[in-house]
């Protein structure tokens, strides 16, 4: 199921999608193969 409304927030400061501390990336992809909690993943989207 695709949200088109969600609101991620971003601390990545270095990413090229972080506006003001908000992901407006168009697609996010979420890394951490075999991750049981959310601190075991990360933003598989991050650009320089």
């Amino acid at each position: 199921m695709v949200n088109e409304r969600l609101d991620i927030c971003c601390d990545a400061m270095n990413c090229s999608y972080n506006r003001e501390h908000k992901c407006i990336a168009s697609k996010v992809g979420i890394a951490g193969t075999g991750a049981k909690q959310a601190c075991q993943t990360e933003c598989a989207t991050f650009k320089m």
